[in-house]
């Protein structure tokens, strides 16, 4: 099974409604989404919502089995490569990951 990482912040808040809804679609859209492990990070300090109910909002209840969502309280790069290591396909939406995306490919 092939192994794919999307990268986001606030995916817990509504600040980042629009930009997680895109996420979501491309989520849903993906061919053979099913041969995928699939699991965001989100960079989140303070989460207002729950998964359940970002996900409603998003309308994104019918994948919520195949996509795993884990919310980091930091954003070392050491921390988040090496959870990204083993990756087949990364998703990135925001410039502030670039550092993290570096020291993943180091390893």
């Amino acid at each position: 099974m092939r192994k794919l990482v999307c990268l986001t912040t606030e995916f817990f808040s509504a600040n980042s409604l629009s930009i997680n809804y895109h996420l979501v679609l491309l989520l849903k859209g993906l061919p053979g989404i099913k041969e995928y492990e699939a699991k965001v990070y989100s960079y989140e300090p303070e989460p207002k919502l729950t998964e359940k109910a970002v996900l409603h909002q998003l309308n994104g209840e019918a994948f919520a089995d195949r996509v795993t969502f884990q919310r980091m309280t930091t954003m070392s790069p050491k921390i988040w490569a090496s959870e990204l290591e083993n990756a087949d396909v990364l998703l990135c939406q925001h410039y502030s990951f670039a550092e993290i995306l570096q020291e993943t490919r180091k390893r």
